[in-house]
């Protein structure tokens, strides 16, 4: 997973994109950067240092929010939901156990 925050280009805005590669994300961020701040082209000098802006999130990050979110306290029908929602967070699948996060 990639992210692009558009306050990093000192823009007055708070829009972050996320996107699973580094090019996906580049064409995600052109057309921010189009919509919402007027830039119609973007030459590949100026790409090149918009990519440097590109990060990836820790995986400590991932788990973090999962465990506020799954707070089990040892409850063994919660560790099914942690670890599904832990492999969607660090594998950028959304669609991982869909069935079963429905269910919960």
């Amino acid at each position: 997973m990639k992210v692009f925050n558009c306050s990093s280009l000192t823009h007055n805005c708070i829009e972050t994109v996320k996107a699973q590669t580094e090019d996906r994300l580049a064409e995600l961020v052109s057309v921010h950067l189009r919509d919402s701040h007027g830039m119609m082209s973007i030459p590949p000098k100026n790409m090149a240092e918009i990519k440097k802006l590109f990060t990836s999130p820790a995986a400590s990050d991932a788990v973090d929010r999962i465990f506020e979110k799954y707070n089990c306290n040892n409850d063994p029908e919660c560790s099914w939901r942690y670890i599904a929602a832990a492999e969607a967070i660090l594998t950028g699948r959304t669609k991982v156990h869909e069935r079963e996060l429905k269910a919960a």
